[in-house]
């Protein structure tokens, strides 16, 4: 994601350096559990968005998620959305979203808002995201809902904006109880941190280091997943 054209300033290094420790510390604050199992992923992000008509956007995913046995998970999200202010989006999107290793189908329908702070506004690029999403997922009877939200943050390294830090944390929550689903409450948590640059005709690319918490069934082992992240962005 491209970063604004603010000035840096001592104000936003404070921030910055604020987002920084809170992502970290919640990246490691699970690990000290004895009950928590570790495995190691690589996730690829492929992007594509933009404007199609006036205020109408389009928005292409795809995400094939790799374990140490292989695929663990693949998705393809595709969406629309309305630019309803300079800030503000909403999107209507769909996921396929299979697990492997074994087979499990699903199938998402999702709403999202987007408010994002206007180029050069601030000394970072703030993006604030709530997703609601209906999940259909094989095995289960009903549909199960999740709700997450998002804080990305982005700060430029140079002038010219072509390096930059990003860091992000996204909380997730089910709320309801579908028979064989997931439980209602937590879910999961994601905080990553990494660099970003650009490349050039609306072209990105961040690596990093993406920690995930899974909470788990009762019973149950939670999981900690320590993930490399690419991510190659298109904005057309």
């Amino acid at each position: 994601m491209r970063v604004g054209h603010g000035l840096r300033t001592g104000g936003g290094n404070r921030a910055w350096r604020a987002i920084v420790a809170t992502v970290l510390l919640l990246a490691t604050a699970r690990s000290v559990s004895a009950e928590v199992e570790n495995q190691g992923q690589l996730w690829f992000l492929a992007t594509a968005r933009g404007p199609i008509s006036g205020r109408w956007l389009a928005y292409l995913e795809a995400q094939p998620r790799i374990s140490g046995s292989g695929m663990e998970q693949l998705i393809l999200r595709p969406a629309v959305g309305y630019q309803l202010t300079k800030r503000w989006s909403l999107w209507q999107g769909y996921g396929w979203t299979p697990s492997f290793d074994p087979f499990r189908g699903e199938n998402r329908i999702y709403q999202q808002s987007q408010v994002e702070t206007p180029r050069g506004e601030l000394p970072v690029h703030l993006v604030n995201r709530t997703r609601l999403e209906e999940r259909w997922i094989e095995g289960v009877s009903g549909v199960s809902l999740r709700l997450r939200h998002m804080l990305r943050v982005v700060y430029p390294l140079d002038e010219t904006k072509t390096w930059s830090l990003v860091a992000y944390d996204e909380p997730f929550v089910t709320l309801n109880r579908a028979s064989g689903g997931p439980l209602p409450g937590f879910d999961r948590n994601r905080a990553f941190l990494g660099v970003g640059r650009g490349l050039g005709s609306g072209v990105n690319l961040e690596v990093g280091y993406l920690n995930q918490f899974v909470n788990t069934a009762p019973g149950n082992s939670d999981l900690l997943t320590h993930t490399a992240l690419v991510w190659l962005d298109y904005l057309w």
